[in-house]
């Protein structure tokens, strides 16, 4: 399997391909892979700010096939993987179709999503009203989660 640098790379530039227009790209984070106690390595996280012309739905299609591309196999549920690409927003839309749920249902909950998310968009704001540094203060971001170095 190719280190999680490379992965997150292959993606990034497959996207591109496909004609996601890549805004910028935030600084690697690492956390624990789950579920706790894994013998999995740590991940590599990061979150995108992009732009494309495709629907919710369609871009969460892309970024399944793009996940399928780069090795990832959806044997069972948290299995470790080589790849794993989510829709976190999209413009602010909320959606409940389960093939996309917008903004995604966990993010407020995952201090790998906020704190690179923070970095791309210091200013985002949760439907619910919640900015980006009161959902951070709302996780305990320090002890699990760090830049990456991989």
């Amino acid at each position: 399997m190719a280190n999680p640098r490379e992965m997150l790379l292959r993606a990034v530039e497959a996207l591109a391909e496909k004609g996601v227009v890549i805004e910028t790209v935030s600084p690697l984070y690492s956390s624990p892979a789950w579920p706790p106690g894994s013998d999995a390595p740590d991940y590599l996280n990061a979150v995108m700010l992009a732009q494309s012309a495709a629907r919710p739905s369609e871009l969460m299609s892309l970024l399944l096939r793009v996940e399928e591309t780069l090795g990832r196999v959806r044997a069972a549920a948290n299995a470790p993987r080589p790849i794993d690409l989510d829709l976190i927003d999209f413009d602010g839309c909320e959606s409940d179709d389960p093939h996309v749920t917008l903004p995604h249902p966990r993010m407020a909950d995952r201090a790998f999503v906020l704190l690179p998310l923070k970095d791309v968009a210091p200013e985002w704001r949760h439907p619910d009203g919640r900015g980006i540094e009161a959902l951070i203060a709302a996780v305990n971001c320090s002890e699990t989660v760090r830049l990456g170095s991989r």
